[in-house]
């Protein structure tokens, strides 16, 4: 998949006031990682659009999926649990 810099500006730019933020390629895109732990992503999907990826926790995704632009992220053939896409 390819990066979508236009995306990851925007998280960088989201992110530039904390402490402790990195930048690692994982997961089919460019994942954002505090203190070494990820926080969210962003890459440019198969359909051609750009979206976003939190970790949102799997105690809160139930409700982090109520929201109509939230989706669960499959990766391959596996859903990872405690992360949404939009």
């Amino acid at each position: 998949m390819p990066v979508d810099e236009n995306l990851n500006t925007r998280v960088r730019d989201a992110l530039a006031a904390h402490a402790g933020i990195s930048e690692k390629r994982m997961m089919g895109g460019q994942c954002f990682l505090l203190n070494g732990n990820m926080l969210c992503g962003a890459r440019r999907h198969k359909d051609g659009v750009g979206r976003f990826m939190f970790r949102v926790g799997k105690a809160n995704e139930s409700m982090a999926l109520k929201d109509p632009m939230a989706k669960e992220v499959i990766h391959g053939t596996r859903k990872l649990g405690g992360l949404c896409t939009c």
